[in-house]
């Protein structure tokens, strides 16, 4: 069975919408660590940082769907 064939539009919106996405998904999380023990030496302490780095544009999309969709 034969699928209809998408318009050059949709297909062009498709593309321009993944690379709008990957744009803005590029940078990967910075993970900062640092370790330590306890002032009585009993316990390791480790922590970590997890920082993003997120494109405004891309989150003024996510909160224009987010308006978008019923409660």
């Amino acid at each position: 069975m034969k699928q209809p064939k998408e318009n050059k539009e949709s297909k062009e919106s498709k593309k321009s919408e993944t690379q709008s996405r990957t744009r803005f998904e590029e940078k990967p999380p910075i993970l900062s660590r640092s370790i330590s023990l306890s002032k009585d030496r009993k316990w390791l302490i480790v922590k970590t940082i997890r920082t993003d780095i997120i494109h405004m544009n891309y989150m003024d999309k996510i909160f224009q769907e987010n308006k978008n969709e019923p409660r």
